[in-house]
């Protein structure tokens, strides 16, 4: 009967059901989850940031060519909150959640000319609930709800050298983490059948590796240009799969009773993720960056949890970065100029698939405060909004995030000097 029962309802699928959901993202329910930025530091508020961003200690980590400009020794470190609204069918879900986002380092071996940088962030977040009911002339509603949660986090190792106005550099990353997914079926007009439960616990060491170049000339005094590329790759991704089902029968006292049907552990190789970047900036006065990029990302390997496939993914993004305590005329004894202020935006096709060849949408900005210590020291305030998808009837998603980053800058490691 029970083998009767997981055959019928596995035939359904999710194929045309009325879907509802508690999420921190639907989008999220992809094999190796919701794609967080690689790019976690101040740069990523000017929304172009990234091929061609290299002020000295700042973690450009999408760019290791970036690494070389380093001159003192820094520490980064984040906070990221998020609210998630999704919208489909009719139907509107919210969420949120808060965490730690990055960990980061970054030494000058050679000032200006040699750095190296090494730290922790989180690559995939997977927070998702879908709840499926389909009507059946046999057996009334059958109810299928899939569940997902899990991390997945890079460890990132990375050195970037500079020849003259050329700089290249490359990072060593190392994937890990657990994501589980838990299916259970269940005859919703009768206590008679069980409810059926599949789950899946997959455990993930990828390798991976990302390289970068860059080119930045001083034009006169006061303007500079830069071009700079990136790309980021899987090297190799291996894993482990523990598949379980079980029966699960109510008893009388309400209390639930579990029947173990199958418990097999299998080795697995999860999909290749790869990224590219290429941009420019132009900074004039020493005080203003303006950049622009593009980037290309392919996640057609993937696919979601209603077993539709995802695609490559586009986005055009402009930024800009005013720094006015570096003009020479300007007052740094009045606090506000002595305040990083970036801001940018991004437009592109997202990898899920949603209506619209233009469905992604992106706007950032961020104030980089000065915090009175002996060390260089800021504290970045930022927010991004994110949508996904502009057709709420069919699938949409919406993001307001909100960044809180703490870095510090010092000369480290140096032996004292005395008389």
């Amino acid at each position: 009967m029970i083998k009767k029962i997981y055959i019928c309802v596995a035939i359904f699928g999710l194929g045309g059901l009325k879907i509802s959901a508690q999420i921190n993202s639907l989008l999220s329910a992809n094999e190796k989850g919701l794609p967080k930025s690689y790019s976690f530091s101040a740069n990523r508020f000017m929304g172009a940031g990234n091929a061609a961003y290299n002020t000295p200690n700042v973690l450009n980590t999408l760019n290791p060519a970036s690494y070389a400009y380093a001159n003192l020794t820094s520490i980064d470190f984040g906070v990221e909150g998020e609210s998630v609204t999704a919208r489909f069918n009719d139907s509107t879900k919210n969420s949120g959640n808060v965490g730690l986002s990055h960990l980061a380092f970054l030494f000058p071996i050679i000032p200006n000319q040699w750095g190296l940088a090494f730290g922790i962030h989180k690559t995939h977040e997977v927070n998702y609930r879908i709840n499926a009911v389909k009507e059946d002339a046999r057996f009334g509603k059958i109810q299928n709800v899939v569940q997902g949660s899990g991390n997945l986090y890079n460890v990132f190792v990375g050195s970037g050298y500079r020849i003259e106005d050329f700089s290249f550099g490359g990072n060593l990353r190392f994937e890990f983490g657990n994501i589980k997914e838990k299916r259970d079926f269940k005859i919703v007009d009768s206590s008679y059948y069980p409810i059926i439960r599949n789950q899946n616990d997959f455990s993930q060491f990828n390798i991976a590796y990302n390289l970068g170049i860059q080119y930045h000339k001083q034009l006169n005094k006061k303007n500079s240009i830069g071009f700079g590329a990136y790309y980021l790759s899987d090297f190799s991704n291996s894993g482990t799969n523990q598949l379980s089902s079980y029966s699960i029968f109510v008893n009388n006292s309400g209390r639930e009773v579990i029947n173990e049907l199958e418990n097999n552990l299998n080795s697995l190789t999860p999909n290749k993720y790869t990224q590219f970047g290429i941009g420019a900036q132009f900074t004039t006065n020493n005080t203003t960056t303006f950049g622009a990029e593009f980037t290309l990302s392919d996640y057609s390997a993937f696919k979601n949890a209603e077993g539709n496939s995802l695609q490559s993914s586009w986005e055009v993004a402009t930024g800009v970065e005013f720094k006015p305590f570096l003009h020479p005329t300007v007052n740094t004894r009045k606090y506000f100029n002595r305040v990083t202020y970036r801001f940018g935006g991004g437009v592109g096709k997202s990898a899920f698939n949603v209506p619209g060849s233009i469905n992604e949408f992106k706007v950032r900005g961020a104030l980089s405060l000065p915090v009175i210590s002996r060390t260089i020291s800021t504290l970045t305030l930022g927010t991004e909004y994110q949508m996904i998808g502009f057709d709420s009837k069919a699938q949409s998603e919406s993001f307001f995030k909100i960044f809180i980053q703490i870095a510090f800058a010092d000369r480290w490691f140096i032996r004292s000097k005395f008389d």
